[in-house]
């Protein structure tokens, strides 16, 4: 708590489940700021399909109303990628379909109507007729070299959901399996899956062969399909759940998908829902022993006097006093003591505003940016400059591999707004896979595949008079926990 300013929180959650670890995928996914039609579907997934598992955990994270909040969101949201022919667009207003995308939309529409969540029919219905087609199609043609591999993993997927949704599709099945090789992992576990759904029976499953969650993942397995350990890990849990979730394999890969999190490789929006739905999953369907246990939460204080404040109380089954405590005046280690009998699980998360920048990071990916003038002319920072003034901001992006779905950030210093480029004497760059968000405090460029150098430009207005911060600039891989870029600490500027 030293690292952080005043006022600093902490997150306490007791449980009478190691699934305790539920309540951190379910705060990243709360407070994700980006939205594609996957970014969408993984925020909303788990409290729309699991709310009951997931409000066991953490009763504050899940009421009827923020459901229902969620729920409509997200479906309003998707509707608005949904194509003519019943697929899905990566995001709002773009024309092309996304493949996978559009099999994971099919899947969130049919787990929420298992579910009960209300939903439009006909968007499900439309999806489903575009699955039955994607599975008749042939891969387009490109230079990509993975495309047929992406292309048969997707259509794995998409006969699982079939499946899922209460469909044998049979014809696809024998296909599908003679050219399992052409697939990356997730796309063999779908495939499994979608013949243990098939015939009732884990024995597809059995055939995989014992899951470490250590596969040897291609960066190209990234782009489409979004593979990762973590999510096929997930993924084969959930299926494991349907079908026999009391089997010793099941609970392999409950303990799997823990040791993954502790190691803090719940990355992604894709695999923190993964992770949320399987081991929500499975505690619906296998339950677990329930604890009478008894506690407080006592600390000492910093000045270490006192025989312990109490903090808050707690029992099984009970209602929790509350979740979130002031630490600003505790010490370094308050103390849980518990009576009673069976096992208990805490999550602890302290929130606060850092009191330092982050240090500068380079891995996978290199970014500068650039000030200039009307003119032309670089402006250095250290240097006044004149309320009123058009800046044009250059920023430049150097991977060091191919890289897909990376997220830049560009916080403006607070004396600064970004001009519309779409007003008269205005200046836009179309650049193609590259989507930029304006908000308040910052441009967002969301780059569909960053293979070679990239330069984009924008413009700002001096329009506050003062001396101002210049935040780090960011950049991640969205889906690769490789690839960060923060950028250094510049110098503060002054408009007069």
């Amino acid at each position: 708590k030293d690292d952080f300013a005043e006022p600093v929180t902490g997150k306490l959650i007791l449980a009478d489940t190691p699934l305790v670890d539920l309540t951190k995928a379910t705060s990243f996914l709360t407070a994700y700021p980006h939205g594609c039609l996957e970014q969408t579907l993984s925020t909303a997934w788990p409290f729309l399909v699991l709310p009951d598992a997931i409000s066991e955990i953490d009763p504050l994270l899940v009421d009827s109303n923020a459901v229902k909040l969620k729920t409509g969101a997200a479906l309003a949201r998707i509707q608005a990628m949904q194509l003519y022919d019943g697929s899905f667009a990566k995001w709002p207003g773009d024309g092309t379909p996304y493949n996978w995308g559009s099999v994971y939309a099919a899947h969130f529409l049919v787990e929420a109507r298992k579910a009960g969540v209300d939903y439009p029919e006909e968007m499900l219905k439309s999806s489903v007729n575009w699955l039955k087609q994607f599975l008749a199609s042939i891969p387009g043609s490109s230079d990509y070299r993975y495309r047929v591999t992406d292309d048969f993993t997707t259509k794995a997927y998409a006969a699982y959901v079939l499946a899922l949704n209460g469909e044998k599709p049979l014809g696809w099945l024998h296909y599908l399996k003679e050219n399992r090789n052409d697939m990356w992992p997730s796309g063999r576990i779908w495939l499994a899956g979608t013949y243990a759904l098939v015939e009732g029976r884990a024995d597809a499953l059995r055939e995989l062969g014992n899951w470490s969650g250590n596969e040897t993942l291609a960066t190209e397995a990234l782009y489409e399909t979004l593979d990762s350990n973590v999510r096929n890990t997930a993924q084969l849990l959930s299926i494991w759940s349907e079908v026999e979730p009391k089997a010793i394999e099941t609970t392999k890969l409950v303990q799997l998908l823990l040791d993954l999190g502790k190691k803090n490789l719940w990355y992604s929006t894709q695999e923190n829902a993964a992770a949320a739905m399987a081991l929500g999953r499975y505690l619906v369907k296998t339950g677990y022993e329930k604890s009478e246990l008894q506690g407080v939460l006592t600390d000492q204080g910093r000045d270490g006097g006192g025989d312990g404040k109490k903090i808050l109380s707690f029992r099984s089954g009970g209602e929790r006093e509350k979740h979130s405590v002031e630490i600003s005046g505790l010490s370094a280690s308050p103390t849980i003591r518990a009576t009673g009998t069976g096992s208990g699980y805490y999550s602890w998360n302290v929130t606060g505003t850092p009191l330092s920048a982050p240090a500068p990071e380079s891995r996978g990916l290199t970014v500068e940016c650039a000030w200039a003038d009307a003119e032309g002319n670089l402006l250095p920072l250290d240097q006044p400059i004149a309320q009123g003034t058009k800046i044009t901001v250059a920023l430049s992006l150097t991977p060091s591999v191919s890289i897909g779905d990376v997220a830049v950030s560009y916080l403006l210093p607070a004396g600064l707004e970004i001009e519309n480029p779409r007003l008269k004497g205005g200046e836009e760059q179309e650049t193609p896979g590259v989507r930029y968000d304006v908000r308040d405090d910052r441009l967002l460029l969301f780059i569909d595949r960053l293979s070679r150098k990239t330069d984009y430009r924008f413009q700002v207005r001096a329009v506050t008079r003062g001396g101002f911060v210049v935040p780090p600039l960011a950049a991640e891989g969205m889906y690769n926990p490789g690839v960060r870029f923060v950028g250094p600490t510049r110098e503060n500027i002054t408009i007069e």
